[in-house]
């Protein structure tokens, strides 16, 4: 088989491996076996699959991480390492056994799509504040001239939300290309205290220049102050608008309502009048990249993100 075959005892010391792990360290078994392995194991990662496989024998639970070790050339390689252990009736660990995978390829690609991002995002930056200097220079203009002309009140309010646009995009791209906090789905937040009520508002208004034929009615049954991150919340609501506008073709109304929970909660709803959702699939309508099949959404672009 291509895969790096180990058999280890309780402890963690090698007992066998095959062949495949020979001709890739060029070692013998002997200077394999126990825990000769290390010799070829990067240092910065020794300490950390230490612990972990501590815990995972701790806890009779299968090891799995990315490492590195080093082959005949002296090279270090990325690899998948996976360790489960075989467990007795009596629920102790006699044996582990132990199948490891070279990475090095999909690793290269990664770091080749990092580098992409990095030039698109320093792409996509110097349009964007290009349009935020001139923004912001009409804007100047504009308020020097409001008392000449009664034009520019017509005009300011467009504006600042242009400028309030390019600023969410500029975030959002910003958060798309950090590769560090996407892959530990980690976003940062900016967190302030705002009017429920205004970012509904305002997310109404973005959509219905885009989206002239809805008629999106907002019912604020509760007027409050919440303490989190605004655009976050603006993204879920344009999220959940968008698609009450794409499911619902035959229909042109859309309701927004805001309303109070339990105590020190409020909920923002949105109701349409569409094709609707059966109830087994609302169980699974927030897992990545699901789509409900069927003759009629398969009408609907989208990738279920």
């Amino acid at each position: 088989m291509p895969a790096k075959i180990t058999n280890a005892d309780p402890a963690g010391g090698v007992t066998y491996c095959n062949n495949n792990w020979l001709n890739f360290s060029g070692g013998t078994f002997e200077e394999f076996r126990d825990f000769g392995y290390h010799n070829i194991m990067h240092p910065d990662e020794i300490s950390e699959f230490q612990e972990r496989f501590l815990k995972a024998a701790e806890t009779g639970t299968e090891l799995e991480m990315e490492m590195r070790f080093k082959n005949q050339a002296g090279e270090y390689k990325w690899h998948l390492n996976r360790a489960a252990p075989v467990i007795d009736e009596t629920g102790n660990i006699q044996m582990w056994i132990g199948v490891t995978t070279e990475i090095q390829k999909a690793k290269e690609e990664e770091h080749r799509k990092s580098e992409f991002l990095k030039m698109v995002s320093h792409e996509l930056k110097t349009p964007i504040t290009s349009i935020k200097g001139y923004v912001q220079m009409l804007l100047r203009m504009l308020q020097k001239e409001e008392e000449k002309q009664s034009s520019s009140l017509l005009l300011k309010p467009p504006l600042l939300r242009i400028d309030a646009q390019v600023l969410r995009l500029t975030r959002l791209v910003s958060d798309i290309l950090d590769l560090s906090r996407l892959e530990e789905s980690k976003l940062e937040l900016h967190i302030q205290k705002f009017r429920i009520i205004d970012v509904v508002q305002e997310t109404v208004q973005d959509i219905l220049h885009s989206n002239s034929n809805h008629t999106i009615q907002i019912v604020n049954d509760f007027d409050c102050e919440i303490y989190a991150d605004k655009d976050r919340i603006g993204q879920v609501i344009i999220n959940f608008i968008t698609n009450a506008i794409k499911y619902s073709p035959n229909n042109n109304n859309i309701e927004v309502r805001i309303h109070k929970l339990e105590k020190n909660e409020v909920a923002v709803s949105v109701k349409d009048f569409g094709i609707g959702i059966s109830i087994e699939d609302q169980q699974k309508i927030f897992d990545r990249f699901y789509r409900v099949e069927g003759k009629n959404e398969n009408v609907f672009a989208g990738f279920g993100i």
